[in-house]
């Protein structure tokens, strides 16, 4: 129980970039515990809210670009917003404080939020157990 709760602290706590795929007109740094259930882009709308766990300036070139000329780490980082506004557009903020876990892909989030969609001590074990299988496979 103390292992849920301290997982649901840091998790709750955990502070990322939201840019909308939509648009791209849109970046806010916010806490995941301050996201609505439906994550929205104030500009247009758009439920396609993706998250990226890198530094601000980072991000903000795919906001200044808007997808043309990127570079080959900008394209990746566009594709993985885009990814991550998938699973949020899908599950909302479940799928936010999912992917504020550490080392976990969006394909690990995708099979947790399957199995538990919603945010409650069952989520929060999954998600441990999600980042122990990641923690190994960066040590195998």
């Amino acid at each position: 129980a103390v292992l849920i709760e301290s997982a649901k602290a840091r998790l709750l706590n955990e502070t990322c970039n939201f840019i909308c795929t939509n648009c791209w007109n849109y970046m806010e740094l916010v806490c995941a515990k301050d996201l609505p259930e439906k994550p929205k882009c104030p500009r247009c709308g758009s439920q396609a809210i993706g998250l990226l766990k890198v530094e601000e300036e980072k991000a903000l070139s795919l906001i200044e670009k808007k997808g043309e000329k990127l570079t080959k780490n900008e394209e990746k980082l566009q594709k993985q917003a885009a990814q991550t506004a998938q699973l949020i557009t899908k599950y909302g903020k479940a799928a936010a404080v999912a992917l504020c876990a550490r080392r976990v892909q969006p394909s690990d989030v995708s099979g947790v939020l399957e199995e538990e969609p919603k945010l409650n001590d069952r989520f929060y074990e999954l998600i441990l157990e999600a980042e122990r299988k990641a923690m190994s496979k960066r040590f195998w």
